[in-house]
């Protein structure tokens, strides 16, 4: 992959951003899994509109609101460290969130093992009962 083609990939990470598909109810969780030497700075992670940092330490986990301006900075070192710096030292982070077409209930998700290697779904209409019972004419005493 080209580096053109991976910066396509990542989009704004890492740069000044706020993540729009994710829920307004939800959380995200970034974990710092980078394990650099000793000399190396592990680099911050804003939250910019209240104006808030974290120095990024090993298995460090930031939660926050996605939806808000955040960005974070790269690991640094001394310059005249930079010969020592090994091949291995690498930004790591794992981030876990809530998108808000899972958690506002708008897609198929995978509920449970059928038979002959299948997945049962459960769609929209199973998530958000409200919104489909008066459809049912079925049900009328359902009907909101």
């Amino acid at each position: 992959m080209s580096d053109g083609e991976l910066q396509k990939h990542l989009g704004s990470f890492g740069g000044t951003h706020i993540d729009a598909k994710d829920s307004a109810g939800g959380v995200t969780a970034m974990t710092n899994l980078s394990k650099l030497p000793t000399f190396m700075h592990g680099g911050f992670f804003y939250l910019l509109e209240i104006g808030v940092y974290w120095v990024l330490e090993e298995f460090m986990t930031v939660l926050f609101c996605g939806l808000r301006f955040h960005c974070g900075s790269e690991p640094t070192y001394p310059d005249h460290s930079a010969d020592l710096v090994p091949h291995w030292a690498t930004r790591l982070t794992l981030v876990c969130y809530a998108s808000s077409s899972i958690l506002d209930g708008g897609s198929i998700m995978s509920f449970a093992a059928h038979p002959k290697h299948r997945v049962l779904t459960i769609g929209p209409e199973m998530m958000q009962v409200d919104q489909y019972v008066s459809l049912l004419p079925f049900f009328p005493l359902l009907a909101v």
